[in-house]
């Protein structure tokens, strides 16, 4: 009588056993991963509310208005009438603008009321930051923002202690309501007691540039458009985090799952799924002659219901920003609340 052979029936075991946990961990390993960007997405959402109910706060301590965040340089709207005095050639000229003074983001006058710098970022958004030279840098006063912003222009070593007191910012305001692109000389930010619409109306959301962008799009309406929150791969910054190209966007790449968290006028946040390209045919990149609007969040309003006209005296609609049959405004100016 034959006796098997233990030590090759132990192998072929061991190797059933290796195949089994290989099959295993090829199953589980995208549910844990799942699971973990849920927590991350769990935790921004959190960052979100947070921030919008600080925010909220910042605005009673100064007559229920929102944060005004004046821009101490220029490019081709935001400054009409500066002058030549208080023009830079781009926004990565001479600093500050002559006659102006870069203030703090919004990050750090809201600091007083969070008292936490890892609360400003979106731990899933590794993006390339655009840091704007209108304004100081996160973390630094007016003189090492200088330095720090000269230093990076000029692809010269940042000093290490200017390093560690910066902090990283994913979120961004929404335009409306900061009227940060307002004529530099005049700065001003919505009243929030005057917004028609808060439970629809984004206070902030996800952006890597320092600034938001919207464009317009139909509601049912035939007396008014929203405007929505936008996604840009033009290099801008205003991409969504994770999806830098067109082809990665069209492709169903970026946020969480194809959306993002947001917080609204009224204290709550919530999350809104991206649409790839422009609405029913009234895509504004022919006129604007890049992909600054390559995408949209139609549950993140930064103007609902917008009733507005063009610029006082042009009598002029911006046909390839709106459908024909609404007038708009063509400056940022006319937008407020």
């Amino acid at each position: 009588m034959k006796h098997r052979n233990a030590s090759a029936f132990t192998l072929i075991e061991l190797l059933v056993v290796i195949a089994i946990i290989a099959i295993l961990a090829a199953i589980l390993f995208p549910v844990f991963a799942q699971a973990k960007l849920a927590a991350k997405k769990t935790v921004d959402l959190s960052n979100l509310k947070q921030l919008g109910l600080a925010s909220l706060m910042y605005s009673s301590d100064y007559d229920d208005t929102a944060m005004s965040v004046p821009y101490a340089g220029s490019w081709s709207t935001s400054c009409p009438g500066c002058g030549a005095a208080t023009q830079t050639t781009n926004h990565g000229g001479t600093l500050p603008l002559a006659g102006l003074t870069m203030g703090l983001w919004w990050t750090d006058r809201l600091m007083p009321y969070v008292k936490s710098k890892g609360i400003f970022a979106n731990a899933v958004n590794a993006d390339t930051l655009y840091n704007d030279v209108g304004y100081q840098i996160p973390g630094l006063d007016y003189a090492d923002s200088l330095t720090f912003i000269n230093d990076k222009l000029a692809n010269t070593a940042i000093p290490a202690n200017l390093l560690a007191e910066t902090y990283r910012v994913t979120y961004t305001y929404n335009e409306f309501l900061s009227h940060a692109d307002n004529n530099p000389l005049t700065p001003g930010a919505a009243s929030m007691t005057n917004i028609p619409q808060p439970a629809d109306t984004v206070m902030m959301g996800p952006n890597d540039n320092w600034f938001s962008r919207s464009s317009c799009h139909t509601n049912g309406s035939t007396t008014s458009v929203d405007y929505d929150w936008d996604i840009s791969v033009s290099g801008d910054g205003y991409e969504i985090f994770g999806a830098p190209t067109a082809a990665s966007l069209a492709a169903g790449n970026g946020g969480f799952n194809q959306g993002a968290n947001f917080a609204f006028t009224d204290g709550h946040a919530k999350y809104a799924k991206f649409v790839v390209g422009g609405e029913n045919g009234y895509d504004p990149a022919t006129g604007f002659g890049h992909t600054a609007f390559s995408g949209f969040f139609p549950g993140a309003k930064t103007n609902p219901q917008f009733t507005g006209s063009t610029a006082p005296g042009s009598g002029v609609t911006q046909a390839n920003e709106c459908p024909l049959n609404y007038v708009i405004s063509t400056d940022a100016n006319q937008f407020e609340f």
